[in-house]
């Protein structure tokens, strides 16, 4: 991907990323209209986004306290 192309993906996804959730596929429409890889490149970005929210959300090994105890 070009460093133009790299921008344009940036910048939408960050706007996109202010959006209320309801809102965010209509401004992606407009924003992408068009041009599909566009479309798709951002989309990909969103949903990684999302997914890595919830990554580390509890510990794998559990509570460090918890272990100090024992």
């Amino acid at each position: 991907m070009e460093e133009r192309e790299w921008s344009r993906v940036k910048e939408i996804f960050n706007s996109a990323l202010r959006k209320p959730t309801a809102e965010r596929r209509i401004f992606l429409n407009d924003q992408c209209k068009g041009d599909p890889e566009l479309r798709d490149e951002v989309d990909s970005l969103i949903s990684s986004y999302g997914a890595a929210d919830s990554f580390m959300e509890s510990p794998v090994l559990g509570d460090p306290a918890d272990s100090a105890a024992t």
